[in-house]
């Protein structure tokens, strides 16, 4: 069974944490920082890295499981990333947030798939465009 939930374990967290703060060019930090990880039972499949600043909420980091490139994904792959990008968006609603951005430009085209827009040096996008209410809701 699918799963994302954050990680609690901050030997964990906090190592992706401080690397995708640095890889991606975010000199400040944010509030409400978490990892997001996908799992199959306990096989890891993946995760995304996010925090708040303000009103917005950034995505800060993002891993594949076996999968470095994340323009030439497989539709398994695909699958989690949009489970992973979704669940992010999930996680910005929660907390009354409706807009989530990154810096991240290994992420650029696979966003703009997803339907982010690109503005200056960072791609974002409206929860509302993620996250549809269901047609029998």
């Amino acid at each position: 069974m699918l799963t994302v939930m954050p990680v609690k374990e901050e030997t964990i967290s906090s190592p992706l944490l401080e690397q995708a703060y640095q890889s991606c060019g975010y000199d400040n930090r944010g509030e409400e920082a978490a990892v997001l990880m996908a799992k199959d039972g306990q096989e890891e499949l993946g995760y995304v890295v996010v925090d708040r600043l303000q009103d917005r909420l950034r995505l800060l980091g993002f891993a594949l499981t076996g999968s470095p490139n994340y323009n030439d994904l497989d539709t398994a792959d695909q699958e989690i990333a949009d489970l992973l990008i979704r669940s992010a968006a999930s996680y910005a609603l929660n907390r009354s947030v409706f807009y989530i951005e990154t810096r991240c430009r290994p992420l650029f085209l696979m966003l703009r798939q997803m339907g982010f827009q690109q503005y200056h040096e960072k791609m974002g996008i409206d929860v509302s465009q993620l996250i549809h209410k269901c047609k029998n809701c």
